[in-house]
């Protein structure tokens, strides 16, 4: 890669356009599933793989160790010492395979439900595949390989949609999830070692990897933390009030939350590698930053608001008429759905600063009041716990990261506020006009949600172009992505 202003810019843009398309049609096709899936099977099908997930989570934890994002932040790094990082990471996925064996019958008993045991002993079987491609995807991240890599995540998404609907059509059941899964962490697996041609060394090989696995480990330690607010509201909810509850939950969850991981993380394995290019540049590190995480929120956030808005009309809509108890769920976890956007972005700050020390420390208080707030919603129930968690986050959680991650470095506390205030005034501006609108017609759902889609990125748009500082942020951002385009087109 060129190592000057142009050369990073052209990467970067070039970079993100094919991880845009390539997650474009990834969310796509998590949305079809979503749908699809939610016609053909039941409730409480979605429901145990969600007891099983925390359990999932929570051992892959101790997998990674973080070491694939000490791969791409180093300077420097041998071969020897990929070798080295691929046998630790495979020998911790295998010690953690015979771990999901043993818990198993635990977690049945836990649940009370038989079906889990089976269920968590041979997710274990993905979990293996997922440490043998780390290090390589690894190696196609740090070497700026997008187009690899975005083929990679369209195929398996591919293979693991037409296996859950093909597993579901034959064994109606919770099993189609398991193999859909299976299916595409074969592929992702596969396509990676293809793709990077790489061959780990002999087990005994030697490396110093120290440094790498002190900054893995701090990232390792913030995952930790992070799985008890991400999981144990599945957990809490699957024992309190059992499958079918949980799988309202679940699902509202994974249509409104989860889709936001396939725009974030994409945009981080492209912005991560660069940033970190750029850490002795504090201007131009700045500017790439708030460039690209206004651009992500401006996206995201008003489309977010809006179908929470309307989640009466949406959810049935989309998933069909028995979802509807899924509504009031979904409504509550959009509320903290628009601070997702810049609150995951904020990850970049501390990693490509090297302060996953202090990112270590934001995690424990997160989870700490992430959990608190699930057990004080818990007595009124699933919706109980959304909006618990979501005026949580909204009111407490994000003001502080803003504040947490801004105090050092070149993206200041009062850059984030510049990017998050505006689309929360737009969004709550959008829910007054919405809630007027209801008052006084009779609307077609699908009208209305369009209608809520429209108003609610119209107004974005005016208050983005309002503010002198967003509007010249997103005019020069308009004109880096053209002259990007400008670029391919005559390359």
């Amino acid at each position: 890669m060129q190592n000057h202003p142009k050369g990073y810019r052209k990467t970067a843009v070039r970079g993100a356009a094919i991880t845009g398309i390539a997650q474009l049609l990834k969310v796509g096709l998590q949305i079809a599933s979503t749908v699809v899936l939610s016609r053909l099977l039941q409730p409480a099908d979605f429901g145990i793989v969600a007891m099983v997930a925390p359990i999932v989570a929570f051992v892959s934890l101790f997998q990674d160790l973080g070491l694939q994002q000490a791969i791409v932040q180093a300077r420097d790094v041998t071969p020897e010492q990929i070798s080295r990082l691929f046998w630790i990471n495979l020998a911790m996925s295998c010690s953690i395979a015979v771990s999901m064996m043993v818990v198993a019958p635990l977690a049945g008993w836990f649940y009370g439900d038989s079906r889990v045991v089976l269920l968590t002993a041979l997710w274990s079987l993905p979990l293996l595949l997922v440490a043998v491609a780390a290090q390589h995807l690894a190696l196609l991240n740090r070497t700026l390989q997008f187009s690899a890599i975005a083929a990679i995540d369209v195929v398996s998404s591919v293979s693991a949609l037409l296996c859950a609907i093909l597993s579901a059509l034959i064994l109606h059941n919770y099993w189609a999830l398991w193999f859909s899964v299976a299916a595409g962490t074969l592929t992702t697996a596969a396509m990676a070692w293809y793709a990077t041609g790489w061959r780990p060394q002999d087990p005994r090989v030697r490396a110093d990897t120290g440094q790498m696995l002190r900054f893995g480990l701090n990232l390792a330690g913030f995952n930790f933390m992070n799985f008890f607010s991400r999981n144990l509201d599945n957990v809490v909810i699957g024992k309190a009030f059992g499958p079918s509850a949980l799988g309202f939950y679940d699902r509202s969850y994974k249509l409104l939350l989860a889709p936001l991981g396939n725009i974030n993380a994409p945009a981080g394995r492209v912005l991560l590698p660069i940033l970190a290019r750029m850490r002795d540049e504090p201007q131009r590190y700045r500017d790439a930053y708030l460039r690209s995480a206004g651009l992500i929120t401006w996206i995201c956030v008003p489309g977010i608001a809006a179908l929470a808005i309307v989640a009466d009309d949406f959810v049935p809509l989309l998933l069909g008429q028995r979802w509807a108890a899924a509504a009031p769920i979904f409504a509550w976890l959009g509320v903290a759905g628009v601070c997702q956007p810049l609150g995951n972005a904020t990850g970049w700050l501390f990693t490509t600063q090297h302060r996953t020390n202090d990112m270590f420390r934001w995690g424990i208080f997160s989870s700490s009041t992430t959990i608190a707030s699930f057990f004080a919603g818990l007595p009124w129930g699933v919706t109980g716990v959304a909006v618990a968690y979501a005026l949580s986050s909204l009111l407490l959680r994000q003001p502080l990261l803003l504040f947490w991650v801004g105090r050092r470095g070149p993206v200041r506390t009062s850059d984030l506020v510049s990017i998050q205030l505006p689309v929360l005034v737009s969004s709550f501006v959008c829910f007054l006009f919405m809630r007027l609108l209801d008052a006084h017609s009779d609307v077609d759902p699908f009208v209305n949600v369009v209608l809520a889609l429209a108003i609610s990125y119209s107004l974005a748009l005016a208050v983005l172009m309002a503010i002198p500082a967003t509007r010249n942020s997103f005019i020069s951002t308009i004109e880096v992505v053209m002259q990007g385009l400008k670029q391919r087109r005559s390359a």
